[in-house]
């Protein structure tokens, strides 16, 4: 009887302290230390955008931010800022939330922002969270002047981007693979989601002209591998086979054993 009066209670103490560690660790570190949360706050209320980005780092570092409820209209508010950097820190946080609330507000910087940093973060941003209710806005920003910002579109567009896209998209990447600047026409080829007679002719056309880069003739052999090819861009392969970069005579190898006929992709 002794002993299993000596059992209960020690069956007592241990769950006991098993729910008094469970407490404890279930607190966030804003509850365990509510100095840091009103130290952030402090921080982003600064009239110092150096100090305001150095009250977002401090919500970062904490390891815990993405769990932590105050995370998300601290870093909303944030993306409000005057500043470009604060902006920016602001984006890729929010971009690691992943919430709908913190997509919605990347959505609406890639869109409005006035600063194209900015603009090219949020963009970048939209890709790496697969947001297909930004496709429209990354077509849109596929027509930027500046280049930087195209070729973050077309890399966001070719991550987001289904089968179901192709009669939205096949102009679109036409006018990518065509465009004048190499960055932007390698950052297009890179896995498009989908096959296209369009497509294709738009990689021909690229494999025709004299001197092409090397990264743009890569990015080309990948892209074209997996249609049915025609003779003309047989031959360019063939004659590749010989180049003096392995690097490319194995991926035109590789591309003339694809040889198939499209379409492949769902």
């Amino acid at each position: 009887m002794i002993c299993m009066k000596k059992y209960i209670l020690l069956c007592i103490i241990i769950i006991s302290f098993f729910n008094i560690s469970c407490f404890f660790k279930s607190q966030s570190i804003f509850e365990k230390n509510p100095q840091l949360l009103a130290e952030i706050k402090a921080d982003l209320a600064s009239h110092r955008w150096d100090i305001r980005l150095i009250g977002l780092r401090k919500l970062y570092d904490t390891n815990e931010f993405k769990q932590l409820p105050e995370s998300e209209d601290l870093l909303l508010t944030a993306s409000f800022d005057e500043h470009t950097l604060v902006r920016i820190e602001a984006i890729n946080m929010l971009a690691e939330l992943k919430t709908p609330a913190a997509a919605n507000r990347i959505l609406t910087i890639a869109k409005e922002d006035r600063n194209e940093n900015v603009k090219w973060q949020a963009i970048i941003a939209l890709g790496t969270l697969r947001e297909r209710q930004a496709i429209p806005v990354l077509i849109e920003a596929t027509k930027s002047n500046d280049w930087l910002i195209r070729e973050a579109a077309y890399k966001s567009i070719n991550r987001i981007a289904t089968s179901a896209d192709r009669d939205n998209l096949v102009h679109v990447i036409v006018n990518g693979i065509l465009d004048p600047v190499t960055a932007v026409k390698c950052a297009t080829l890179e896995n498009i989601p989908f096959y296209h007679p369009e497509i294709y002719n738009a990689i021909r056309l690229t494999l025709l002209q004299r001197n092409i880069p090397q990264n743009l003739l890569v990015a080309c052999f990948n892209a074209i591998a997996g249609y049915a090819l025609d003779a003309t861009v047989k031959e360019i392969l063939v004659n590749h086979l010989v180049d003096r970069n392995p690097e490319i005579r194995i991926i035109a190898l590789r591309t003339l054993r694809q040889d198939n006929t499209y379409p492949k992709k769902n």
